[in-house]
């Protein structure tokens, strides 16, 4: 009898954690679409972030080059002008040592026309 007792006493278990078990699956597969619908969400935001980003870093990049590209048109005017700077000076120079050796070989007031046409 006691046996009898025991084996419906664990029958009786059984049954109570079976209908636990049966509560959590229903928990876990309501519990499931709503992890599913949330990580859904999450991949889609995650997808517009990653649009976002890209289309930033392309527009970072282009004007990266924009401003290289400046940056090149700039170094190349400095250079155009150094190279017009000196070749003026080389120019002035060269009128001096003229004006010099003019001086030296002709009288003294005949320089003065030749140097006052080219400074007036």
């Amino acid at each position: 009898m006691q046996r009898i007792h025991a084996t419906f006493k664990e029958i009786e278990t059984s049954g109570t954690e079976l209908e636990c078990f049966r509560a959590s699956q229903r928990q876990e597969r309501s519990a499931v679409s709503y992890r599913i619908k949330d990580l859904v969400q999450e991949i889609n935001k995650q997808k517009e972030l990653e649009q976002y980003l890209q289309q930033r870093y392309g527009d970072l990049v282009a004007k990266q080059e924009h401003i290289q590209r400046l940056l090149e048109y700039k170094l190349q005017l400095k250079m155009q002008e150094e190279i017009a700077a000196r070749d003026h000076a080389e120019a002035e120079k060269s009128l001096k040592r003229q004006d010099e050796k003019m001086e030296a070989s002709s009288p003294s007031g005949a320089c003065l026309g030749f140097r006052e046409k080219r400074n007036g």
